[in-house]
């Protein structure tokens, strides 16, 4: 019944499947998750790709916040860069309107994960939502993200470009 999420990941890019950080089976009917972790050689560190999709049928939005916090903590010890996208339905224009918006958002913001996407992502006749999201803790220099927008569907489409060159480790300082 619509939503559901796919990765297309290029050959030659390194990869696995975080099992370890799936969704429990008591909240998949509300919502989805993939996690991969995207192995950056010769990088500072690797890149945990969420890719989420929630359904507004469920007024989950607090429980999705929840669970999502509990695997960036887990994420964050582990020391590697967060990357969250996806069609949550959480609508960021109604921050000051809608209490589960306002905390979701506040929650991300307070773990150092920045919205990419400000602008609205689904249009209609008479209403404009920003439901789709692409969040990360990757320094605003070091990546550009936007939207295309295209009657292809009724949500527009994200993106974010990593620099790789800005990611890569700093050569070893030698000591005198």
């Amino acid at each position: 019944e619509g939503g559901g999420i796919a990765a297309f990941i290029k050959n030659g890019i390194s990869f696995k499947i975080r099992h370890d950080l799936s969704f429990n089976d008591d909240v998949t009917k509300q919502f989805d998750g993939l996690f991969i972790e995207l192995l950056m050689e010769n990088f500072d560190k690797n890149v945990i790709l969420c890719i989420l999709y929630r359904t507004p049928r469920f007024n989950s939005a607090s429980l999705l916040t929840a669970h999502l916090l509990s695997k960036v903590d887990i994420i964050k010890c582990e020391k590697k860069s967060i990357l969250i996208t996806g069609d949550l339905n959480i609508d960021l224009l109604q921050y000051q309107n809608n209490h589960d918006t306002t905390d979701f958002l506040d929650q991300m913001l307070l773990q150092n994960l920045i919205p990419k996407i400000t602008q609205p992502t689904r249009i209609g006749q008479t209403s404009a939502t920003l439901i789709d999201h692409i969040f990360t803790d990757i320094d605003n220099s070091q990546c550009l993200a936007g939207t295309f927008t295209t009657d292809i569907t009724d949500h527009f489409s994200n993106f974010i470009v990593i620099d790789k060159k800005n990611l890569q480790k700093s050569p070893p300082q030698i000591g005198r």
